[in-house]
């Protein structure tokens, strides 16, 4: 249990989030912050958020209902919702590192692999991620959803599997309600079970990674039926008329020129800041 590289990163970042504490674990801007919240929980209480949000965004069932439940139990505390994210981080960590390591067997590199996801700057300057904390915890469960996949797959038989492929496909369903973006991670499930499963033919490989993969199937196709045909998107997040004008598209591309800049800022930062060497591992 600990030689497992998801527990090095589990501790490692322990460690990080505690210095990140006892600096103040003030990381940026967070949905207390956002004036239309504030304004709405004003004028709808706790109770009435969730189908306010709602009624303006119907694509992310869940964020309301978890705001609201947030609320109610920090209201507008900033640290519990920074120690969230952050905790989010190490988690994020400690199951890419366990999902490396189930795959390749090798546990430096899942060790290494969880650090960096765990560590890497996501924010550019004008991104301040916090700002909604709950979405975070969508790559949380998306990788959970994976790593106890690979041990459904890994397990002969018996209540054991059973759970844990219910536990995958919870993670997954919770995950989409709360942010959609993340319908496709059934390949990324599918595609760990192509690799677990190398003692099979590839025949037999693609058929228990299939029909195993039904639920989460139903479950994602039915939301991006829901999300494109059925959810009204809020007006402020509708495209622009000219979105695919040449002139549009060539200002888009742009980012990949400003993105490298921008990355090496935020590093800069990061390295005045102390840094340098868990940047270095």
């Amino acid at each position: 249990m600990l030689n497992s590289p998801a527990i090095w990163v589990l501790a490692s970042g322990c460690v990080v989030v505690l210095v990140l504490l006892l600096r103040g674990l003030d990381i940026g801007p967070l949905h207390t912050d956002v004036i239309i919240h504030q304004a709405w929980f004003d004028e709808f209480g706790v109770d009435g958020f969730p189908a306010r949000y709602f009624d303006v965004n119907q694509r992310h069932p869940l964020v309301g209902p978890i705001i609201a439940l947030a609320y109610r139990l920090f209201g507008r505390d900033d640290l519990p919702y920074h120690l969230i994210f952050q905790s989010c981080r190490v988690l994020e960590g400690a199951f890419l590192a366990g999902i490396v390591s189930q795959i390749t067997g090798r546990r430096l590199v899942a060790f290494c692999v969880g650090l960096a996801l765990m560590l890497i700057p996501i924010r550019l300057a004008e991104l301040f991620q916090e700002i909604y904390w709950s979405i975070e915890t969508t790559l949380v469960l998306l990788l959970a959803s994976t790593y106890t996949y690979i041990l459904s797959v890994k397990k002969t038989g018996g209540k054991t599997r059973w759970l844990l492929l219910l536990i995958s496909f919870a993670c997954y369903t919770v995950s989409v309600l709360i942010y959609e973006s993340g319908i496709p991670w059934i390949a990324v499930n599918m595609l760990a079970g192509w690799f677990v499963l190398d003692s099979l033919s590839s025949r037999a490989r693609l058929w228990r990674i299939g029909w195993e993969a039904v639920p989460t199937a139903v479950v994602g196709v039915s939301l991006a039926i829901a999300v494109v045909f059925v959810f009204e998107p809020w007006n402020v997040l509708r495209p622009e008329i000219e979105a695919s004008s040449s002139r549009l598209l060539v200002e888009q591309l742009g980012t990949g020129v400003t993105f490298p800049a921008d990355y090496l800022s935020v590093l800069k930062i990061a390295v005045n800041d102390g840094y340098l060497t868990w940047i270095v591992i």
